[in-house]
């Protein structure tokens, strides 16, 4: 029997106590393993910073963690792949990947079919000093999905409140493709190449325990007004993009990417490297955040708020007379504080709440120019159940109010995570849908099922 399914048997066995007898830990470089058990592993996980709660999983990695470490033992399904995963980094070279799948159902009645999704990432980071000698803190990055989706026509993966965040068509497409510099200590991050805006700015830890597309990573709203902002899949634009920390509380990143809509709609496969196909200008995007509490000696309840703002300079269409108008901005802020804490400072366990806001005065060329979100997260809500994550949410989006007799969809969801172990995780989640697209009608409530895996 393979190692994976031997893993995913243990798990299943002793699920209800959370531990895998006989697994290896892996040292704080996040590869190679060590005789620990992997009781330590978890442990070491259910401490990490929470900037990077999943650094193992390329479909749900921030800009900031794709260095960051993490531990095969307990956050990866194949472990160190017979000592491979160590031999690669001893070169610079560490592959990653994932996959999700999500089913959706809301029972009969127009447009409700019932809608799948699956997405596999991969990913590769190369530090190219260990690799061919390069400067210190130079490196490459690149990934890539390949999305699979039924029933496309269902409202469920359609308006701005589509339930499942998976839904990207069926194709294969190039996620990010990059070079990086860090420099000054750490405090400086400079990349360039393929980038997706969406992949650095505008993002909370928190909201990747939902799977509505509203608030999924990142707010729907930045992405649907101007979609070369949007996450891969299947936005990608050439650009240039940097952090710096001005302390290790805050930080300010800024960015300047092509704004090519075609690029953003992955066409050619996420390959469309045109820089000019009508579009004009750049878009530009400042954010700002504050990271509290999240100091190796800082005892208080660690928090993020993030506050940013894009410009776009191509020519957009009025939504109601097709004129055109000459750029587009969005502001947004987003914040995540936990207010509950068990097991002491570091720990991952507890309550956290969080809300964010986007806003943009020009209805005329923003489908939605406001939306809001307020949910909270519990992670060990259970007591013997340490890693799984319960949380709850409320979204409404506003329609511009260049579409006659629209007003605003509002959602809510409610879900529950439940961790097989670090790698393996099964999502029930709930949704109630309301005013779809804006419009009168009626009520929908739809029930569905992800499971993720990270290999």
């Amino acid at each position: 029997m393979s190692l994976a399914w031997t893993r995913i048997l243990r798990a299943l066995a002793f699920a209800g106590v959370g531990c895998i007898p006989g697994t290896a830990a892996a040292q704080s470089d996040g590869v190679a393993p060590t005789t620990a058990p992997a009781e330590d592993a978890r442990d070491r996980a259910l401490h990490r910073p929470l900037r990077c709660p999943r650094p193992a999983d390329p479909r749900q990695r921030h800009f900031d963690c794709k260095v960051a470490p993490f531990d095969v033992a307990w956050e990866t399904l194949m472990g160190d792949w017979n000592e491979a995963r160590a031999a690669l980094k001893n070169r610079g070279v560490t592959p990653t990947a994932s996959y999700a799948a999500a089913y959706f159902d809301a029972g009969s009645g127009p447009g409700t079919k019932p809608s799948f999704a699956g997405q596999l990432t991969g990913a590769v980071h190369v530090e190219l000093d260990k690799s061919i000698g390069a400067p210190r803190g130079l490196s490459f990055y690149v990934s890539g999905a390949w999305t699979s989706q039924t029933n496309a026509d269902s409202f469920l993966d359609e308006g701005p409140l589509a339930v499942n965040s998976l839904a990207a068509g069926s194709t294969g497409r190039l996620g990010e493709m990059y070079v990086q510099q860090i420099a000054l200590d750490g405090k400086l991050t400079v990349a360039a190449g393929w980038l997706a805006p969406a992949a650095t700015f505008a993002s909370l830890p928190v909201l990747a325990n939902y799977l509505n597309t509203a608030f999924a990573g990142t707010p729907m709203a930045l992405t649907i007004n101007n979609p070369p902002f949007g996450a891969s899949p299947p936005n990608g634009q050439w650009g240039m993009q940097a952090t710096y920390d001005i302390t290790s509380s805050w930080q300010v990143a800024g960015g300047v990417f092509n704004n090519n809509p075609n690029a953003a709609a992955g066409a050619r496969h996420g390959t469309n490297f045109r820089w000019r196909q009508g579009n004009t200008g750049a878009l530009v995007v400042a954010q700002v955040n504050h990271y509290r509490n999240q100091g190796a000696n800082d005892r208080g309840m660690p928090g993020q708020y993030t506050l940013g703002a894009f410009f776009d300079g191509n020519d957009f269409r009025d939504l109601a007379t097709d004129v055109v108008v000459d750029g587009n901005w969005n502001v947004y802020a987003l914040a995540q504080q936990r207010v509950i804490r068990e097991g002491g400072p570091g720990s991952a366990r507890g309550l956290t709440v969080w809300g964010g806001v986007t806003y943009s005065s020009k209805q005329s060329v923003n489908p939605m120019p406001l939306e809001i979100g307020a949910g909270a997260s519990w992670q060990g809500a259970i007591g013997e159940r340490p890693d799984d994550i319960a949380s709850a949410a409320w979204y409404c989006a506003k329609v511009s109010d260049t579409q006659p007799g629209a007003s605003a969809q509002q959602a809510i969801e409610l879900n529950y995570q439940y961790a097989i172990t670090g790698a393996v995780t099964l999502t029930g989640d709930f949704q109630y849908l309301w005013r779809l697209n804006g419009l009168a009608s009626p009520g929908a409530a739809v029930f569905g099922l992800q499971l993720a895996l990270t290999f």
